[in-house]
């Protein structure tokens, strides 16, 4: 048995396709050793990983969209199993992006036409929470289009949603230039799109205020991003979810000590010292939680959300989405 508590009597290695996080690094580096368990990484961009996680990809242990696992998973069980390891996280407001010369604010977005680039994109799905349960703005009230975010070309899939929601494709045009001509009010994007960062504005100013009022109010930290096994390789060998949920908490918990180290500079990050300490005061210690217990009013009202936007055809269960570990 090693520090971690993992027999060594055999060893399991796999393939792990996940972004390069601060917090994942010490996985690859050498600073951990894990007795019996041996991750070799997937020099891949998130954005790959997530569109071949599904698609039947040959590694064992990927990085995972939320909103898109919950979508494959209520329609049938898939060959993976989520771990409650959340890599990716985000607040979302500021993911509303108008042109510069938009006059829109939030509470008037009936009657709008709002890009997206996915039906369950996880962003959007949070976006779309908001704009119902904090603006009061039906997603019948609106049009939306789906489309690439910066590219032309093929759209992604138009999903069947329920009578009375308006969906179509951006006709092979990016959302980018969607915006940029008017033929969008509103993009909605995990990040911001890359054009001139003069022709478009956040659509919340005060998104970084209106995320820290979200948190105090709902103690609802986002989860993106999660971590998935295949089935097969935990019953072949046994252990083997809660080997790899021990494995990246352990890889966590070193990235947040030395960001908690005022005489660390792995960071060069002005005044990164007191941005921890508010940070701390705001969300506690435990300010990235991994595992259900400490996740799990976050991960059941995103099930909600997932079932009330027709992400999922059914409300599903956590213990349909997570194993056990």
């Amino acid at each position: 048995m090693n520090e971690m508590g993992f027999d060594s009597t055999s060893m399991v290695t796999l393939d792990v396709a996940v972004g390069k996080y601060a917090h994942t690094q010490a996985l690859f580096d050498g600073e951990l050793n894990v007795a019996g368990l041996q991750l070799n990484p997937v020099n891949l961009p998130v954005s790959k990983i997530l569109s071949e996680a599904l698609k039947g990809a040959p590694w064992p242990v990927s990085e995972m969209s939320m909103g898109r696992f919950v979508q494959a998973t209520a329609r049938q069980p898939t060959e993976f199993m989520a771990l409650p390891i959340f890599v990716c996280r985000a607040f979302r407001h500021s993911a509303f992006y108008v042109a510069a010369s938009s006059r829109l604010v939030p509470s008037e977005l009936k009657g709008c036409r709002i890009g997206i680039p996915g039906w369950a994109v996880t962003a959007v799905i949070y976006a779309r929470a908001l704009m119902i349960h904090q603006w009061g703005i039906p997603m019948n009230e609106v049009e939306w289009v789906i489309g690439d975010l910066d590219r032309s070309g093929a759209d992604p899939e138009i999903p069947e949603l329920p009578p009375g929601l308006r969906c179509s494709g951006a006709q092979g045009r990016s959302l980018s230039s969607l915006l940029l001509n008017g033929d969008i009010d509103v993009m909605i994007a995990p990040h911001a799109p890359h054009i001139d960062p003069a022709a478009f504005r956040y659509l919340v100013i005060d998104h970084v205020r209106q995320d820290r009022a979200y948190w105090q109010a709902q103690r609802d930290f986002p989860v993106m991003h999660t971590i998935v096994l295949r089935r097969d390789i935990e019953r072949q060998h046994p252990g083997t979810a809660r080997r790899v949920m021990e494995a990246f908490t352990a890889a966590r918990d070193r990235c947040l000590e030395k960001l908690r180290d005022p005489s660390d500079m792995s960071m060069p990050l002005p005044l990164l010292s007191s941005h921890i300490e508010q940070v701390m005061d705001l969300f506690g210690d435990d300010f990235w939680p991994y595992g259900l217990d400490n996740n799990r009013a976050t991960l059941e009202m995103f099930l909600d959300y997932c079932y009330e936007q027709s992400v999922s055809n059914r409300r599903l269960k956590l213990d349909e989405v997570f194993g056990p570990v």
